[in-house]
């Protein structure tokens, strides 16, 4: 790979004055991208201190904690991203379109992970989660709208792998320090807490510095967008930004199936992370089983490094995106078959395992923002808000897959009977198991059925 990135020029809207904006050189491209790091990375560590948190304030129903902050937290992660890509591609100040909305969005995600570390009670703890999640959407809506017009179309193959890699590397960095905290505090109230801090000063740091990088200029000269960009009629700010969405999806077919396959292969990946920490502490019997399931992670994720890398290198090269899809989406569901019929409970071989589901993660990860801006509907006016679309397929399902499998993983796990099916410890994540494999095959239909991209 080239030691330099192309420049990122922010293009003129035909209604608008241009703004020179470049951002040149390897380095500066990846402290940039130190925010996206934090801001998409600090997941796979969340869902593990989730869990924690959960059991502690309820050990027998720990599932269903988790299930109903979820829940909740999906308004937020299909609406925020879309409603603030929207208000960024329209946002006039000194400080520029996305500037504002990232630095706004990393303070109240920081303070949501503080009231997580203090969360006394159950319905404390989901509106903590609620505060991140409002958060974390924003700066990561508005952030997303920084590269789609800034990369060349013979780059983007690159620019996805690299930002991507960002994410993996602020994965491992998290999902590492949580590792070390909680093996020295353990799997508890006070392990989760002192990771909840280091995360929410990990947010603020790196929101400072990715900004100063960015040096983002004035949109003031910047004239309004077009009308029909905005939240139509008095249907209200959410049903308004709903119908941006149908318009724009019925409109592009290509796009539309881009989001569907991001959203199954999400899905796929977030019906088992939720879950790791209660299989490492039911089925393995692991002591620490917060510790276990990071580490569990960290593999995944170093077998997914290199991938993003070079399949994004060869997608430029090759002109294709499609074939890393298929790769994927297949590795990743032999490993959800070696568990569902076996319940590996082998920490070996779980791990063996987990570094080829990595291989699968990072092959697509290197190519799903280049299929996003391949076929973005308007690159000119509304850049911002498609990808904010875009980053919905990404968001929500790390809800949703908690929300609606939650409760099926608890009740399958009790000792019973549900119609001609013999219920006990095992069930639940056999069933988990095999909805995955279900998404990871939708996802390969859905990506077969765009056109402008081999």
């Amino acid at each position: 790979m080239s030691s330099t990135v192309p420049a990122m020029d922010a293009r003129p809207s035909p209604t608008a004055a241009s703004v020179a904006w470049r951002v040149s050189g390897f380095w500066r491209f990846n402290g940039i991208n130190t925010f996206w790091a934090v801001n998409q990375g600090l997941w796979n560590a969340l869902y593990v201190l989730l869990a924690i948190s959960a059991a502690v304030a309820a050990p027998t129903q720990k599932e269903l904690v988790v299930g109903r902050a979820t829940a909740a937290g999906g308004v937020l992660a299909v609406l925020v991203p879309i409603a603030v890509g929207l208000l960024s591609d329209r946002t006039r100040s000194q400080l520029g379109r996305r500037t504002p909305w990232i630095a706004g969005g990393a303070l109240v995600g920081a303070l949501g992970l503080l009231l997580l570390a203090w969360a006394p009670s159950v319905p404390v703890l989901i509106a903590s989660y609620l505060v991140l999640q409002l958060g974390n959407n924003a700066a990561g809506a508005a952030f997303a709208g920084i590269v789609p017009d800034a990369i060349s179309e013979e780059r983007r193959g690159r620019a996805s792998g690299l930002l991507n890699s960002a994410t993996i590397v602020g994965t491992v960095v998290c999902l590492g320090i949580s590792l070390v905290v909680l093996g020295a505090l353990g799997s508890s109230a006070r392990g989760a807490a002192a990771t909840y801090w280091i995360l929410a000063a990990m947010t603020v740091t790196s929101a400072a510095f990715s900004i100063l990088l960015l040096r983002e200029p004035s949109s003031k000269s910047l004239g309004e967008q077009r009308a029909k960009d905005a939240p139509t009629g008095n249907r209200g700010p959410a049903l308004g930004v709903l119908m941006q969405v149908w318009r724009v999806m019925m409109a592009n077919p290509d796009f539309c199936w881009v989001i569907t396959t991001r959203f199954f292969l999400t899905l796929g990946i977030w019906t088992i992370l939720p879950f790791l920490a209660f299989y490492f502490k039911d089925v393995v019997r692991a002591s620490n089983y917060g510790a276990a399931s990071d580490l569990w992670q960290l593999v995944v994720l170093a077998g997914g490094l290199a991938p993003a890398i070079v399949c994004g290198y060869l997608s430029d090269r090759t002109r294709r995106r499609k074939v890393f899809v298929y790769f994927s989406s297949g590795l990743q569901g032999m490993v959800v078959a070696v568990l569902l019929f076996t319940l590996v409970s082998d920490l070996a071989t779980i791990y063996v395992l987990g570094l080829a589901f990595g291989i699968g993660y990072g092959a697509y990860s290197a190519v799903d923002w280049a299929l996003a801006c391949d076929v973005l509907p308007d690159r000119e006016r509304s850049a911002a808000r498609d990808m904010g679309i875009f980053h919905v397929a990404y968001t929500l399902p790390q809800v949703f897959a908690p929300a609606l499998l939650a409760p099926i993983l608890y009740r399958l796990n009790q000792p019973g009977h549900i119609a001609a099916l013999t219920t006990g410890p095992g069930t639940g994540y056999r069933v988990v198991f095999a909805s995955a494999g279900l998404w990871f095959l939708l996802a390969t239909l859905m990506v077969r059925r765009i056109r402008t991209v081999r």
